[in-house]
């Protein structure tokens, strides 16, 4: 050290006259560097002082406060055991076993001894079921004191007598704290109390009041505040409304008692709220520091716990003890730092000063005294230099010019594990990788010809080796000065691994980025492309698809159907049945695949549209009760929820995921039944919401299964696809659907057991459409059903209703209850019997109760069987005793039908319109028609209508020929009647061509659907239709509107009208048939019978046809369907079926409306039609 500094003792620049410019300068350029160093360690020193007393002190208060709040705990353990040990005591027990009046002595025994004991009871009580006090002994002055029995006192309107009576046998109720009352008034001086009790009962569990310790609170409370230690000055306890149960403050205490308004919550609302959302925690504010933790009382053994204790233990450190904290580490901090700077400014104002008075001085004596004060400077400098040198964060080094080390700091000796006198005069290369020594002796002696300030090794990677031998990256600088002539060259060392670490990651992250973008803008450009190419090609192919693949399918399961209602045999007829249900899972797998495609090219949308949630669930019910499940199923349906009926949203994509849910539970279930419910969930972020689900009893999915199955083509496992089929789709689209809709799609299933397939969806309400309120309303029904969820389900529909629901669980006990009120005068206004129970079924108690009690005017009794045993029962003998038969699954609209035909049906209602117009005339003689429709049946009624009047009648089957017949003919036809939907070219296209490429502008042409909808109105007359004929038409109306177009003399009718009035039936025979009406429209009664025979044969499944295509998603399908039926209907005067598939038509053409439940009774319709047709034509033969 001597030699490193020595380097100055030679040259002394104070030899001349120093001025006072020069001193102040020498002197600011040794003070400022060493103040500035001084005043950064004191400023790091005194902030990790701080933080390191203020945490000590953070962690104290919160030892203090859990001491509290454990004391409080421990307090309230001791008469909590007493009580259960006093209550389980023969003498005590013996006592409030026994009845009133007996002799209570061995209880006051028991009662003063516990009292002699624990000086802290104020009173130890038995208050017998009554509220009266049987035993009570007092504290009277520290000596317990048994209270005469004239001097007891009711308790029976006392929170803690009313609250313990409802507690089981073996809880404990602990009161509230509060101070004590004598005669309504508070006992004085102010006496704090809390009580533990406990119900207490005899023999045979019959209640005989409650057992009841009042303690005196003060002790406890004080023993709370003294286990706190040091901060007993600023301990609080409070409740949970802020008040203060025990304070620093004495006249803060009790203020509920008083109904004083100052609480912990008023006066520091910014604590109290912090308080309120965290059981315990701290929290440092403008006022000092905060440390709270909430009081959790134990359970002492097996007791348990009653109480709405809910206090706070608190503290509060004032502001002014942080402070204190903090002013006392800054003052001894900046007294040391002064003390220090200090020192540094005398010794070198001293040094400077001297230096100044030996340059003015002889030669002589300056060079005499030089060297003395030269010693001096070389010791202070040596101070200055050591402290500074050893102080440096990084490592420091010293080299001589043979590459010795001369010095080192500690933080050397941090970074490289080596003692620095172990280090000293050996070479600086022990401190790198051997493999780089020998070329670093070489490039050290290279860097000392020409030594420099820098960086070593730039440009290149740098590595040292520690004692244990471990390699780590460094950077070094390079600082070289020379003293005694001798050259130094001083390292400065960096640890710069956590730095190379970070670059080498970057560095390879940069790399694979710009290689994977490189890559992936190639790849995403062919992608593109391709994409783009797909996605034209797979659009044309789904187009094209979608209609050829479910074309052929809808005639495979149409002719399949009309087979197995043939008469076949055994064999042939389960082979039909074989070909139909091949055929709809052939159907559904290619439904499925399609929508994934869609779904997969985004072609997939959310239709927004209001609907009737009721008319969604009736579809369900009526779908599902037309597929093909286990008989041994029971399928079960709840109603919608109260208040959630009219909502905006998809109603079409809803019914498929229920639908496909459902189905998907029936296939999987052999026995047992199958739960479909909807409830409302509490409203989240402001949103509705519904739950849907569907539970079965099937064979239920492992655990590990349960999140592959929503993954496409995924199903349990391939034996399940051997099994059932499909293609593993199903799930996945309906995920996809459900988080379109925002809502979310799960599963809870058990083996053996079976599942749960739940969706979660956001609603959105929307005002009540034009709606007509039930007219049957404030009904009771009798339910009689063996299963308890179908059960519960039909009472939750029934009350849906506005109903008023009995349940019983057997045919024997529903005669039995009948008969009973029967006796009471108060029958039910309606029974709902389920066929198959065990015992006596449903048919059997029916026709129990008609033997019991005569005919039932007002009560109509229905049979509900499931869509499998529909059949069978309706072949049973006693079939006639039910007003009705309803088939499972049962939904409000299904059940309110039901009970309307029922009670209509027993009250002997019928009511059908005929219209007896005959016409007189031959209208429309010299009339050229050309008539446009792809309905045979139509174009040949109409036909015999117009020729009937006189008209001429062409004839075609759709746009096309409609166009060839006029191009060949065009001035020929003096009106054109144009249906609207045909195939291949509509009426509307067809039109559009008439006008502009056959330029025939002034021809009639006059639409005719049986759509008579305002939007179809408009799309006609903008196609260049010149007017609009609805059907079903009247034939008055028809000729009337036509004759406008008639140019030629009209005539009177011939003979041909004479076979209507003898052709006529009986209409009572046929409720269903209009025969006046069809008579009148056809003009001849043979044809007309002709073409009801036909439409019998055309049409008599048709309701079934449209359930099949709306359970394939077909909407449009069933709605031409429906349209052609409705026009074909009208035109025959089947009125029934006419109204219905209108009411169908309507609905579907509503956006986002459901078929409402007339689509159950459509078939049902047809059937009774196709019955009066086959009597009428058998009649006539």
């Amino acid at each position: 050290m001597n030699t490193l500094l020595n380097r100055s003792s030679k040259h002394d620049p104070y030899q001349t006259t120093l001025g006072r410019g020069r001193f102040f300068k020498d002197f600011m350029l040794l003070f400022l560097p060493v103040s500035f160093l001084v005043m950064a360690g004191t400023l790091l020193l005194g902030e990790s002082r701080i933080h390191a007393e203020l945490s000590m002190l953070m962690a104290d208060e919160t030892i203090f406060v859990e001491l509290g709040q454990g004391r409080l705990d421990q307090e309230l353990a001791v008469p909590i055991g007493h009580l259960m040990s006093l209550i389980d005591e023969n003498p005590v027990r013996r006592v409030y076993q026994a009845p009133n009046g007996s002799d209570t002595s061995s209880m006051q025994e028991a009662f003063f001894s516990l009292m002699t004991r624990n000086p802290i009871y104020d009173k130890v009580r038995w208050i017998d079921e009554q509220g009266i006090e049987q035993v009570r002994v007092n504290n009277r002055r520290g000596r317990p004191i048994v209270v005469p029995h004239d001097e007891l006192q009711a308790k029976v309107d006392r929170y803690f007598f009313t609250d313990t009576m409802l507690l089981k046998q073996g809880e404990i109720y602990i009161s509230p704290l509060d101070l004590n009352m004598d005669d309504g008034r508070i006992e004085i001086p102010y006496k704090p109390t809390i009580r533990v009790s406990s119900p207490v009962f005899d023999v045979a569990g019959k209640p005989r009041g409650i057992l009841i310790i009042n303690i005196m609170a003060k002790s406890m409370l004080d023993a709370f505040v003294q286990s706190a230690g040091p901060a007993i000055d600023r301990l609080m306890l409070v409740n949970d409304e802020g008040y203060w149960l025990k304070s620093p403050n004495a006249e803060d205490e009790w203020g509920f008692m008083f109904q004083r308004k100052a609480t912990l919550a008023t006066r520091y609302p910014q604590v109290w709220e912090a308080i309120t959302r965290q059981k315990k925690g701290q929290i440092r504010l403008d006022d000092g520091l905060w440390t709270w933790s909430s009081v959790l009382l134990t359970p002492i053994q097996d007791a348990r716990l009653s109480h709405n204790i809910h206090w706070k233990v608190i503290s509060h450190l004032p502001m002014e003890k942080l402070s204190t904290v903090e002013n006392n580490v800054w003052s001894a901090k900046v007294a040391s730092a002064s003390v220090i700077l200090l020192l540094f400014a005398i010794g070198i104002g001293r040094l400077i000063q001297a230096k100044s008075a030996r340059a003015l001085a002889e030669k002589e004596a300056a060079l005499a005294r030089g060297e003395a004060e030269s010693a001096t400077r070389l010791q202070e400098a040596q101070a200055c230099f050591q402290m500074l040198f050893e102080a440096n964060a990084s490592g420091l080094l010293v080299v001589d010019a043979e590459g010795k080390i001369v010095m080192a700091n500690p933080a050397f000796e941090n970074l490289f594990g080596y003692q620095v006198s172990e280090v000293i005069n050996r070479p600086v290369e022990i401190l790198l990788p051997e493999k780089f020594r020998s070329r670093h002796a070489r490039q050290r002696k290279d860097y000392l010809q020409n030594p420099t300030t820098r960086a070593m090794g730039e440009g290149r990677d740098l590595y040292g080796t520690r004692k244990d031998g471990s390699i780590f990256p460094i950077e070094i600088g390079l600082s070289p000065y020379r003293s005694d002539n001798q050259l130094f060259v001083v390292a400065t060392i960096v640890d710069i691994s956590e730095r190379k670490r970070i670059q080498d990651a970057l560095l390879r992250m940069n790399e694979t980025l710009e290689r994977n973008v490189v890559e992936r803008t190639a790849e995403l450009q062919a992608a593109k492309q391709e994409a783009e190419r797909l996605a034209s090609v797979k659009g044309n192919f789904l187009a094209n698809m979608s209609h050829e693949i479910r074309t052929p399918m809808n005639a495979i399961l149409g002719l399949a159907y009309l087979l197995e209602k043939a008469e076949l045999g055994t064999d042939e007829l389960n082979l039909v049945k074989k070909i139909r249900i091949a055929g709809r899972s052939l159907l559904g797998i290619i439904n499925d695949i399609l929508d994934f495609s869609k779904i997969e090219s985004g072609r997939l949308e959310i239709e927004h549209a209001p609907f009737r949630l009721s008319d969604v669930l009736d579809n369900l019910a009526t779908l599902m009760s037309s597929i093909e499940y286990s008989n041994k199923v029971e399928l079960i349906m709840g109603p919608a929820p109260e208040g959630i009926e009219f909502l905006r949203g998809d109603a079409l994509r809803l019914e498929q995921i229920l639908v496909n849910l459902t189905s998907n539970a029936l296939k999987f279930t052999q026995q047992g039944s199958v739960t479909i419910s909807v409830i409302k969930l509490p409203p989240k972020d402001g949103r509705d919401y519904l739950r849907f689900s569907v539970r079965d009893t099937g064979m239920g999915i492992p655990i590990e299964k349960q999140a592959e199955i929503f993954n496409a083509f995924s199903q349990e496992d391939t034996s399940t696809t051997r099994r059932f089929g499909g293609t593993g789709l199903g799930l996945s689209i309906c995920r996809y659907l459900v988080q379109m809709m925002g809502g979310e799609l799960g599963v809870n299933s058990e083996l053996g057991i079976g599942s749960e397939f739940w969706l979660m969806l956001p609603i959105e309400r929307v005002e009540p459409q034009e709606y007509v309120h039930p007219s049957i309303a404030f009904q009771n029904v009798l339910i009689a059903d063996d299963h308890p969820v179908a059960r519960e389900m039909l009472a939750a529909t029934v009350r849906s209703l506005g109903w008023t629901p009995e349940v019983v669980e057997s045919g024997e006990e529903v005669v039995e209850r009948m008969i009973e009120r029967a006796r009471n005068n108060k029958l039910p206004d309606i029974v709902l019997l389920d066929w198959c129970m065990p015992g006596v079924n449903g048919l059997e108690a029916g026709k129990r109760i008609r033997q019991e009690l005569g005919d039932i005017a007002d009560a109509p009794i229905i049979v509900i069987a499931t869509a499998h045993d529909r059949d069978a029962l309706l072949r049973e003998p006693d079939v006639a005793i039910a007003d009705a038969v309803l088939h499972k699954p049962i939904t409000a609209s299904s059940l309110y039908n039901a009970v309307s035909d029922a009670k209509q049906r027993r009250q002997g209602e019928r009511s059908i319109q005929h219209n007896n117009t005959t016409p007189s005339e031959k209208r429309l003689n010299g009339l050229n028609l050309l008539l446009v429709d792809d309905s045979e049946i139509n174009r040949d009624m109409a036909r015999r209508i117009l020729e009937a009047e006189g008209a001429t009648v062409y004839l075609a089957d759709e746009g096309h020929a409609a166009l060839q017949w006029l191009r060949l003919n065009p001035d020929l036809a003096d009106v054109v009647l144009m249906d609207i939907q045909m195939p291949l070219m509509d009426g509307y296209e067809a039109t559009r061509q008439i006008r502009e490429v056959l330029g025939l502008t002034l021809l009639p042409i006059v639409a005719l659907t049986a759509g008579a909808f305002k939007n179809q109105q408009a799309a006609a007359l903008n196609a260049g239709m010149n007017g609009f004929i609805a059907k079903p038409f009247d034939v008055e109306e028809l000729i009337a509107y036509l004759q406008q177009y008639v140019t030629g003399p009209q005539v009177t009718a011939d003979s041909k009208n004479e076979p209507i009035a003898s052709a006529k039936k009986d209409d009572s025979q046929f409720p269903m048939i209009d025969i006046d009406r069809g008579l009148n429209n056809w003009g001849d009664a043979a044809t007309y019978y002709k073409y009801l025979q036909k439409f019998a044969e055309s049409h008599g499944y048709d309701g079934d046809e449209i359930a099949k295509m709306m359970a394939q998603g077909e909407r449009e399908s069933a709605l031409a369907l429906a349209h052609k039926l409705k026009g074909t209907a009208g035109n025959l005067a089947l009125i029934q079926v006419w109204k219905l598939a209108e009411k169908i038509e309507s609905s579907l053409l509503k956006d986002g409306a459901t078929i409402d439940e007339s689509i159950q009774q459509l078939q049902l319709i047809l059937n009774d039609t196709l019955r009066g047709i086959g009597r009428l034509n058998g009649k006539d033969k």
